[in-house]
């Protein structure tokens, strides 16, 4: 049986904030997802994050889950959702995360609920690391207007419901924010372009 022995390879070493949307990024977004059998990862990404996060990146997972006010599903469903994401995470090799936020509204008026900046505040308090500079990547618009509102740098992945947002975002309203962020048709497209500023 051959044996190999790596000596001296250079491994990418990232020190970024990367925050991600859960629904449409990770997982196949699903109207009320609310079971873990519910939960079907699209195909790579959690292979994608494992890479950041043992390269070094910090990792969040920040989203609004609305239908927890609208009570066609409560907090309990959410849990048990997000603890099939970690566990699914965990197989895939990345051992843990920085911290995961969700807010159960979508108002306008909730300083909690994206595009409103307060979940990224109280993780960037709790976690004691600076947001500013990194990334939120997304497949929706309120998560790209935070980005931009919190001095961090906006990503739309085509996955989930990007063309919406893409139109959104052709329109005058979004012109600036528009400019600001960048698009990949992929996480792993996104993770060798954050892999090659690194190095």
């Amino acid at each position: 049986m051959n044996r190999f022995i790596e000596l001296n390879v250079k491994r990418p070493s990232l020190d970024k904030v990367i925050v991600f949307d859960r629904d449409g990024i990770i997982n196949v977004p699903v109207e009320n997802l609310k079971h873990p059998d519910q939960f079907f990862p699209i195909e790579n990404s959690l292979e994608t994050i494992s890479m950041l996060r043992n390269a070094g990146a910090k990792i969040f997972v920040i989203f609004n889950q609305p239908e927890i006010l609208t009570k066609s599903m409560n907090a309990q469903d959410t849990d048990a959702v997000n603890t099939k994401l970690l566990e699914l995470l965990g197989q895939a090799g990345c051992g843990s995360i920085d911290g995961l936020y969700f807010s159960t509204t979508k108002l306008k008026d909730d300083l909690m609920s994206l595009p409103n900046t307060g979940m990224l505040k109280i993780a960037q308090s709790n976690s004691k690391i600076k947001f500013k500079n990194g990334y939120i990547v997304s497949d929706d618009i309120e998560h790209l207007k935070a980005a931009e509102r919190f001095d961090m740098i906006p990503v739309l992945i085509k996955t989930g419901n990007w063309l919406e947002t893409e139109r959104k975002l052709n329109t005058f309203a979004n012109k600036q924010l528009k400019k600001k962020t960048k698009v990949f048709n992929s996480l792993q497209e996104f993770r060798e372009d954050i892999f090659s500023l690194g190095q």
